[in-house]
């Protein structure tokens, strides 16, 4: 029987017959949770490498089982100059000299494949990876709700000489054997085989009390939890916050002023999951791990419209069609004017929870198609 490594352990090889190799491409952290969320629940004999510039604390946080960690960046996604708004100008020369650095990388890229005894390729969704497998003559798998060419097209119009580039990821997009088109998704044109996969939606626990418990906020107090990225908040005026009476609010990370009703929360001692599932509102920008994790815990969302991003209009679709969402316009959001969006919460009904298991239709499809029982 064939034998091929599973994963480094130290500098030993434990032995299994599949390989995986996993692209995530270095956009943001969404497409690594979900990614991690389906590598969870392939099976246990199955070895994966994860290959992305996403750092590896973020997989360490989300993996229940072992895996490898080789860090390379093959592209840059979007690159944001605030939490909404897309560096147009920056993303595509950032994606211009990553992809004139992959060229030279391909003869390498093909021998890190052999020596790891890679015998299958996931992208999500960075485009090289399928050039690699093809070359490699490795089968590959594409999953995503969106590709690069959805988004860099629209950008075409005003930086023509992005164009060949376009062309290009296009034609790697048409090496993939088979894409798995998250719910809902854009076009996605390129791939030539599709399978459609249901929405990746992971339902957390709800310790609203006992989160409470540990922060000394009274149990008549409602919960919001805050998200809106990494960049652009040193000027938002975070102390209006505490005009909220009827609200504690909650986030990963501290604000740029200190705020009574504010509270950082550790995941290492409650789960982000746990803190979607246990509070009653999300502010966020809308992104597909965002609304896929709102819908599945039946919690309301609070987000504003982003505009040079081709995802969101299917998104908004999504939210509109689900009923759980509020849109709030960029200055009345950036200046917490929340007040009637926080009002309604409270005086709506609660939402049910969605039901779906698009982690576990992706991993049955990536082990039936890579052993060719699919």
């Amino acid at each position: 029987m064939l034998r091929l490594p599973v994963n480094l352990m130290g500098n030993r090889y434990i032995f299994s017959i599949m390989h995986i190799l996993y692209y995530v491409t270095a956009h943001g952290f969404g497409h690594a949770i979900r990614a991690s969320a389906i590598c969870n629940q392939l099976s246990s004999h199955i070895s994966l490498t994860i290959r992305s510039t996403i750092p590896k604390f973020l997989f360490e946080e989300e993996f229940t089982r072992p895996f490898f960690y080789a860090p390379e960046q093959f592209d840059c996604g979007c690159i944001q100059s605030d939490p909404i708004t897309v560096d147009i100008k920056k993303s595509l020369q950032t994606y211009m000299t990553l992809a004139d650095a992959n060229t030279q990388k391909l003869v390498k890229e093909i021998v890190f494949c052999k020596e790891k005894g890679i015998t299958g390729i996931v992208s999500d969704i960075v485009p090289f990876a399928f050039e690699v497998a093809k070359a490699a003559n490795i089968p590959s798998i594409a999953i995503s709700n969106f590709s690069w060419v959805d988004i860099y097209k629209q950008y075409i119009r005003h930086n023509p000489e992005f164009s060949p580039y376009l062309d290009k990821i296009d034609q790697q997009y048409t090496m993939a054997d088979l894409l798995l088109a998250l719910s809902p998704h854009n076009a996605m044109s390129s791939f030539k085989k599709k399978k459609q996969i249901s929405l990746i939606g992971r339902q957390g626990v709800n310790r609203s009390l006992e989160i409470k418990a540990a922060f000394d906020v009274r149990n008549d107090k409602r919960i919001a939890l805050i998200y809106l990225g990494e960049k652009g908040h040193q000027t938002i005026p975070w102390d209006r916050l505490e005009q909220f009476k009827q609200w504690e609010f909650f986030g990963l990370y501290p604000l740029s002023q200190r705020v009574a009703n504010y509270h950082v929360v550790d995941k290492k001692n409650i789960p982000y999951l746990d803190m979607i599932a246990s509070a009653d509102l999300v502010v966020s920008k809308i992104g597909y791990g965002v609304l896929s994790e709102c819908l599945s815990n039946g919690t309301p969302l609070l987000y504003v419209p982003r505009k040079d991003f081709a995802e969101h209009p299917i998104l908004e679709q999504a939210i509109l069609h689900w009923g759980g969402g509020y849109a709030v316009e960029p200055e009345d959001y950036f200046n917490l004017q929340w007040q009637q969006v926080l009002q309604q919460v409270i005086q709506n009904d609660p939402l049910e929870k969605m039901s779906s298991h698009g982690e576990i239709d992706c991993a049955k499809a990536i082990e039936q198609f890579f052993s060719g029982t699919s």
